[in-house]
């Protein structure tokens, strides 16, 4: 649904807000479905983005039965939503000078070290630390997409870019590996299903080799 009504926007002028209804212009849409350097973006960010899904839906099943009484395991969750704030109100600046390619690097190196961690070991210590991760497996490769967009893409093509990594990326992906993660940990257990996560995130790491260093455009 995000992505149909991305398609729909109307086209604006950055420079004065001016909506350009009877303008014929090629479609945002199609304009960035047929730019690679996009694609790779929405590639990678994806399957970074789309390796937390058996972290979404498990951790707290595993941390019970590691356990973790409830107030625990909320602490826990506050945890990596604190550390995520934390990068995003302080970590701007270092973001800005590192650049997408390695945003994308550091978010999935993060998350391949969480997502293992989860599978090898119950230790809360152990998992209370990688928490503080959630800052550059998922701040950090959301920061580099955000970044990429409006340095790569025109202004009036920005808003359909944002709605297709939304759509496409993190939550095609992130659905696709919930799916996959609903069969391997009931079958499996812990160790095989975020280790698949972990591979995924790896492949991420992969992606962002392609990844075009961000460049200003007018």
């Amino acid at each position: 649904c995000t992505a149909i009504a991305a398609a729909a926007l109307p086209d604006v002028d950055a420079e004065t807000d001016v909506v350009h209804a009877d303008t014929p212009r090629e479609s945002p849409l199609r304009a960035l479905r047929g730019r690679r350097d996009f694609v790779q973006v929405l590639l990678c960010s994806g399957l970074i983005q789309g390796s937390h899904a058996a972290y979404y839906a498990y951790a707290s099943v595993q941390w019970r039965s590691a356990g973790f009484d409830e107030q625990t395991i909320g602490m826990l969750w506050s945890e990596g939503v604190a550390a995520e704030i934390l990068l995003f109100a302080f970590g701007a600046r270092a973001a800005q000078r590192l650049g997408s390619r390695h945003l994308f690097r550091i978010g999935a190196a993060a998350a391949v070290l969480r997502w293992l961690t989860l599978g090898l070991t119950d230790s809360l210590a152990m998992v209370a630390v990688t928490q503080l991760l959630h800052a550059f497996s998922f701040g950090a490769t959301h920061l580099g997409a955000m970044q990429w967009i409006p340095r790569n893409i025109p202004p009036r093509q920005a808003a359909t870019a944002q709605g297709m990594l939304s759509a496409y990326s993190t939550g095609l992906t992130t659905a696709v590996a919930t799916a996959l993660s609903s069969v391997l940990y009931p079958a499996f257990g812990a160790l095989p299903t975020f280790g698949t996560m972990a591979l995924i995130a790896a492949g991420g790491a992969l992606a962002s080799a392609r990844v075009n260093v961000p460049r200003a455009v007018a």
